[in-house]
């Protein structure tokens, strides 16, 4: 098993989208309220999601058995990371907190839907 270039295609499209989402909205109707910062979300969640995908991926494929141990761990390391991150933007950049947490939240949740159901997808068809 390796990739999914759907998933790929998905995740890449789900990123262009939120780009221009966040660049609509800020640019429209809350420029006060703009940061570069907001753009550097999607970024990152991207980034983060395909590498781990692809560890989930590649442990279902060695042993499916430790399967469920690395998925739980990499998602414990991926909400530490996460929350390290989001800790580091409050303490630097007082004044954008609610919009920044908002669409990371936002965002995080959209990711991480479409990576479960991906990886839900990959591993019904490796029974």
């Amino acid at each position: 098993m390796k990739l999914n270039s759907k998933f790929i295609y998905n995740l890449s499209l789900l990123t262009l989208l939120s780009y221009l989402i966040i660049g609509v909205v800020f640019y429209f109707f809350l420029p006060e309220q703009r940061h570069f910062s907001f753009f550097l979300i999607p970024a990152v969640l991207y980034i983060v999601t395909i590498l781990l995908h692809h560890k989930l991926i590649q442990t279902a494929e060695q042993n499916p058995k430790r399967f469920v141990p690395v998925f739980l761990g990499v998602t414990a390391v991926k909400l530490i990371t996460y929350l390290v991150l989001i800790i580091a933007y409050v303490w630097a950049w007082t004044n954008y907190v609610v919009p920044f947490i908002t669409i990371f939240f936002t965002l995080y949740i959209i990711f991480t839907v479409v990576e479960i159901s991906s990886l839900l997808k990959s591993l019904r068809g490796t029974r």
